[in-house]
């Protein structure tokens, strides 16, 4: 992104995504099972914010699929992907 681009940008988003990042950070560093904690790691960013809204906040889908230009059907296949990354991220690691 620009400068120019980043100076349109509400100082409201930049605190609100900082702090939603903070957020899954914390949610990260607190996970007591650090094999999940290790699969988690893994994930590309998106993966984990849904992962993060959709079992941590317990949004739902049909609400939260629009933000991923999905439909709740989509979301729901999009999961079962990244559920199935984390299956092979501990068959790999033999867990």
């Amino acid at each position: 992104m620009s400068d120019g681009q980043a100076n349109d940008l509400p100082d409201a988003y930049f605190l609100e995504h900082e702090l939603y990042e903070t957020t899954i950070e914390n949610w990260l560093m607190h996970l007591e099972n650090q094999q999940l904690h290790m699969a988690l790691s893994t994930l590309p960013r998106q993966d984990l914010e849904l992962l993060y809204l959709v079992y941590v906040q317990r949004a739902e889908q049909r609400q939260i699929a629009p933000l991923y230009e999905l439909t709740p059907s989509g979301l729901n296949k999009r999961l079962s992907r990244i559920k199935a990354k984390i299956k092979k991220f501990f068959k790999r690691v033999n867990f």
